[in-house]
């Protein structure tokens, strides 16, 4: 939300932004699948930490490195959402996944508006915000470290699952029972309806992008001064430095800052006409009495033709209510969280989902009519709303109808649709310079998403969880038809079903409530290290994402840089979470997000390609890490409450979302502030994550019960092996213990 403090043409920062997120969930991808959840969530937001950090460091001259630190940040903090969807919706069991995701959705939003509001302490120390930014995604990448691998690992139906977490499915066949993971693979695995399945989900995540970094448009800064008094018409108003007239009214009725720029908030109070006198100096004209602009101001509309900062002038000593704006939307997103995950998780998937694309299109429609901030502000905050009931329905639905072995897959595709998101705003600002129409671009498609969601499938996770087993049964066996195994759906039964999920069933009649999140000590230990870990990556890449003005490149490339960055970005976190796992990957990508984004602290102004650079490393750390998230979240908590769990983590998200834009404030007072709060927030994370079990190769856990098996049974392969004198020492030991 800072795209403007990059002094680069907004378009193609936000293109750069929104491409870079590409790279960075291919990556985020392949880690997840080849080396796991855990890892790839740390990772990728220690990562976008250190690039927040690291632009501490980087001169403001240097805007090209600036760029580069920020996009690498913005990306793999989009590699971290597209991993705490999975690992979220994995470690969070059934029951109460979407209160979990919910949560999780809370924090993200929490940290979306905190966000905003970070950029206040830049007033105090310019770095304040900066460091705020990338110390968050850093400490969520350590505690990331702390969460179980999801990895290859079924997914958990109740809270006792989770509870009991090292469960195998050779040890559920002792049981006699039948696991939903089989009953998946009975019906047609990943077969042609989930192909059609997962490609009409993300289609509303498409857009998602677009209202979460849509102020970086609708609420851009344009160049501005003070209405010019003794004009009598307004024919300066448009571009009030083309004409030598203009620029000689501006130099007796405007002063001049210390970058001999016109001054944005103050006037003379009568003309100077002596300075425009060859030899007269610029010092002699800023000694002279001024005032407020006391009768509006004059934009530059020569990018933006109107936004809501020249709409009611959000400038000077109103300015700080655009960052309100922001977080406002992302308290929104934190409420929806909570209201959402734990609706669905009574509710159902399905219904909410429909319910939440219709919000969505109404309340973005009304706010492109909003006839004062106020109005706007309360839309955009039921808009919030709605995403995050998108957002967590369109997860669960997903992952709860993926085979094991294909939902860092699918979490990569659903990460991807979120980045190409960024290159259509990109392209729409592009096109659409008016706030209002771009509102309503980005609006109304959730009207055609309302309308096709009733095809929908319901969980039959759920449906069993719920104890409606008919309807279960019949959701099967429509996807078996779809499928082709048709045969194999009729041989299936309400008794079949009934003795297969026997103790998703029995689970089911037990009440969970957010309690269960930290009643137990694995579970509580999940989900305080997931705290930190949603928390700081959600606040280090808002606090990326919404700063493109702050590089002095183009606002259109740097979204499309900080869009690409992810591609490579979550390609190589799904490499580490598929074949390291998933703690290595979250912790790692923290930890360097932090740290790129606390170096740009050293980096001059003037360096901005090397800035750019730092920012881009750390935003693509960042968007590995949120990659990383989704799926080692999903992977740890048990199917119980793995809604709940996964609410809770975004609740978090939505906190860092909230906490974001505020940060950019305290670099008023100091300019590095909000780096240093950005960079230092994901370092912290990122060794917070090494405290999480790893889940590769795991099977998801069903009950609470399983999560503290998992646990014990760790313990007790922990002692064995220190009781055990190896009789060949592996080199690849030190290696495995790390993983």
């Amino acid at each position: 939300m800072d795209l403007q403090n990059f002094n680069v043409n907004v378009y193609l920062t936000q293109l750069i932004f929104g491409a870079v997120d590409f790279p960075a969930k291919l990556i985020s991808v392949l880690t997840i699948i080849f080396i796991g959840r855990r890892f790839s969530q740390a990772f990728s937001l220690v990562l976008a930490g250190l690039c927040i950090l690291a632009n501490i460091f980087v001169p403001q001259e240097l805007q090209t490195l600036r760029m580069v630190f920020a996009v690498i940040g913005k990306g793999s903090l989009a590699a971290s959402f597209n991993c705490a969807y999975i690992f979220s919706g994995e470690l969070f069991p059934t029951v109460i996944r979407q209160t979990g995701l919910g949560l999780g959705g809370t924090m993200a939003r929490v940290g979306s508006i905190m966000a905003p509001l970070v950029r206040l302490s830049g007033e105090f120390f310019p770095s304040l915000p900066l460091i705020i930014y990338g110390a968050a995604p850093i400490i969520s990448g350590i505690a990331t470290c702390l969460l179980p691998e999801t990895h290859n690992v079924p997914l958990p139906e109740t809270i006792d699952e989770v509870e009991r977490h090292t469960f195998t499915v050779s040890e559920s066949l002792v049981w006699g029972n039948m696991t939903f993971a089989e009953l998946l693979e009975q019906v047609g695995s990943m077969g042609r309806f989930q192909i059609i399945h997962v490609t009409l989900l993300v289609l509303p995540i498409l857009l998602m992008a677009s209202h979460n970094i849509l102020q970086n448009f609708t609420a851009a800064t344009p160049g501005h001064h003070c209405h010019i008094a003794i004009v009598a018409n307004d024919t300066c108003d448009d571009n009030f430095t083309d004409v030598l007239y203009c620029q000689e009214l501006l130099r007796i009725s405007i002063p001049v800052d210390g970058n001999q720029q016109p001054e944005k908030c103050l006037r003379f109070i009568s003309a100077q006409w002596q300075l425009l006198d060859p030899n007269a100096t610029t010092t002699n004209g800023t000694e002279m009495d001024t005032e407020p602009c006391m009768d509006g101001w004059i934009y530059d509309t020569s990018v933006f033709t109107s936004t809501i900062i020249t709409e009611w002038d959000l400038v000077c000593g109103s300015r700080t209510l655009k960052q309100m704006a922001q977080s406002i939307y992302m308290a929104g997103v934190l409420v929806g969280a909570i209201v959402f995950g734990s609706l669905s998780d009574k509710f159902g998937r399905k219904s909410l989902l429909i319910w939440s694309c219709l919000q969505m299109a109404i309340t973005g429609f009304c706010a492109a009519f909003s006839s004062n901030f106020t109005m706007y502000c309360v839309f955009r905050f039921l808009t919030g709303m709605a995403l995050s009931g998108i957002n967590l329905n369109c997860v669960s639905l997903s992952v709860e109808w993926t085979p094991t072995k294909l939902r860092a897959a699918v979490g990569m595709v659903t990460g991807y649709s979120y980045s190409i998101g960024q290159f259509i705003l990109a392209g729409l600002a592009y096109v659409i310079p008016d706030w209002r129409w771009l509102q309503l671009a980005v609006s109304v498609p959730y009207f055609i998403f309302f309308f096709y969601g009733w095809w929908f499938t319901e969980s039959a996770r759920w449906l069993a969880t719920a104890g409606k087993l008919n309807q279960a049964l019949k959701e099967l066996q429509k996807v078996a038809r779809i499928n082709g195994r048709k045969e194999e759906g009729d041989k299936l039964s309400v008794e079949d079903l009934r003795a297969s999920l026997q103790k998703e069933m029995s689970s089911a009649k037990s009440t969970h409530t957010a309690a269960d999140l930290v009643r137990t000590p694995s579970v509580r230990r999940i989900s305080w290290c997931l705290c930190f870990v949603w928390f700081s990556t959600s606040f280090a890449y808002y606090g990326l994402a919404m700063d493109l003005q702050n590089f002095g490149v183009s606002i259109y490339l740097i979204q499309v840089v900080y869009g690409a960055v992810d591609i490579p970005a979550k390609l190589i976190g799904f490499f580490m979470i598929s074949f390291i796992g998933r703690r290595v990957t979250q912790a790692s990508a923290l930890i360097l997000a932090g740290l790129a984004i606390l170096a740009n602290i050293f980096v001059p102004q003037d360096l901005q390609i090397l800035r750019t650079l730092l920012a881009v490393f750390g935003k693509g750390c960042l968007a590995a890490s949120f990659n990383c998230a989704f799926l080692y979240t999903g992977e740890l908590y048990p199917t119980v409450i793995r809604q709940t769990g996964m609410g809770f983590a975004n609740t978090l998200a939505r906190v860092g979302g909230i906490v974001a834009p505020l940060v950019q404030m305290t670099s008023e007072y100091l300019p590095s502030l909000p780096l240093i709060i950005y960079g230092a927030a994901p370092i912290v994370s990122g060794i917070a994550t090494c405290f999480l079990p790893e889940t590769r190769n795991m099977p998801l856990p069903d009950t609470i019960e399983d999560v503290e098996r998992q646990r014990r049974s760790r313990v007790i392969t922990d002692v064995e092996r220190k009781d055990k004198v190896p009789l060949k020492a592996s080199r690849l030991e030190p290696l495995k213990e790390i993983i």
